[in-house]
């Protein structure tokens, strides 16, 4: 019997939807489902899968509010015309769990899951009364519709022990479902004497990521030990980030050894991660960035990279324990010990490809999307009686 899905983006694919692109975008219509997207032509690249159909609308010039009403009144009328349907999945917006409360009123939809991957709503800030005013809407939205959903997909273990805390009323409601790779991406890669770039680091370059770390890093170990090349994509959604750290990169007179390329499309990382030697998985230990799933770091080993991390990330920690083991964990994020890593790691090539496939091996057994999407077929089933 044919499940049909409809898959609500709420923003640009695929930066930050490596889940609902290898799993419902790429997976789950090789197991028998329709699956509908539905979200701005601007948030949606279009690929030619069978069984997926791509509904868009224009994105309108409207302020954060009429933009989150606009929202839930034209995908409203898009999956109601188009429906009913067997399930709805949403991610983060939560508009969308109103969204999904309407349309199961209406009988337009069966079961309705919403995976949440950040929880900045929770994070006190000192940023404008316009923020705190969306991020105390957000809480307030979460609070009275998550009860109306069949489930909440979370991308930590770490995440769920908070929203017990928090929220324990919807503990029945709560279902890990982690980051993880289309390993299929990576199935070309290049040995790791012979690849392109010393060093990479893919992600935001938000000041919080502490990009400035991972150059004095580069700078301790070129003073060290000898000379390597760090290469950057991506950008940070505030400007003067971006300018701040190139500023920084040119006050070490590093411009010649520090290499920013900007963003690039999924299909531009894949290329990248296979001529990686290192990617740096160091991430800032602060109460947000311990709940989330290192999607770069399972990327950089589903392409075979060596990674340097550092502890303290709950979900890192347990993949690079399992990998690798706990010696291969950085005790903090610092720039000394991230270069005398890279200097341990340079030294031994040999030990470097084994570490490369170690790390393939790992993340294709146990981080792969179709591995998921067998898992979340079975959820759903179960969920949906």
């Amino acid at each position: 019997m044919v499940k049909k899905i409809v898959v609500l983006v709420d923003k640009e694919l695929p930066t930050d939807h490596s889940f609902i692109q290898g799993v419902l975008e790429k997976s789950m219509p090789k197991m028998g489902y329709e699956v509908t997207f539905v979200g701005y032509k601007s948030n949606l690249d279009e690929l030619n899968v069978e069984g997926i159909k791509y509904i868009t609308i224009e994105k309108p010039s409207l302020n954060f509010f009429l933009l989150k009403i606009h929202k839930i009144l034209k995908f409203k009328k898009i999956i109601e015309n188009e429906g009913p349907f067997d399930i709805l999945f949403s991610r983060n917006d939560p508009a969308f769990l109103i969204l999904g409360w309407l349309l199961m009123r209406k009988n337009s939809i069966r079961n309705h899951f919403h995976q949440i991957s950040h929880l900045h709503a929770f994070v006190t800030s000192e940023k404008s009364i316009s923020y705190r005013i969306k991020r105390y809407g957000d809480l307030m939205i979460r609070k009275l519709f998550m009860n109306h959903v069949n489930g909440i997909l979370l991308i930590s273990e770490q995440m769920k022990r908070f929203l017990l805390d928090v929220w324990p009323a919807y503990a029945d409601k709560y279902i890990i479902y982690p980051m993880g790779v289309d390993v299929s991406m990576f199935e070309n890669e290049n040995k790791i004497e012979d690849r392109m770039y010393d060093v990479t680091y893919i992600g935001t370059l938000a000041k919080s990521r502490r990009i400035d770390l991972m150059v004095d890093a580069i700078n301790c170990y070129n003073q060290k030990y000898g000379q390597l090349d760090f290469h950057i994509w991506g950008e940070s959604t505030n400007q003067n980030d971006n300018i701040e750290i190139r500023k920084y990169v040119e006050k070490l007179n590093l411009k010649d050894k520090v290499h920013f390329h900007g963003k690039v499309s999924r299909t531009e990382i894949s290329k990248i991660l296979s001529q990686t030697k290192i990617g740096l998985s160091t991430i800032p230990v602060s109460e947000i960035f311990k709940q989330i799933s290192p999607t770069k770091l399972m990327e950089y080993l589903g392409a075979g990279c060596c990674v340097i991390a550092n502890k303290g990330i709950a979900e890192q920690d347990y993949i690079i324990n399992a990998a690798f083991g706990e010696q291969e964990l950085l005790e903090s994020f610092d720039p000394n010990l991230i270069a005398d890593k890279l200097n341990q790691k340079w030294s031994d090539k040999n030990n470097m490809q084994l570490e490369s496939d170690r790390g393939k091996a790992f993340i294709t057994s146990y981080r792969d999307y179709k591995i998921m999407a067998k898992r979340l077929d079975e959820d759903f089933k179960k969920l949906s009686k």
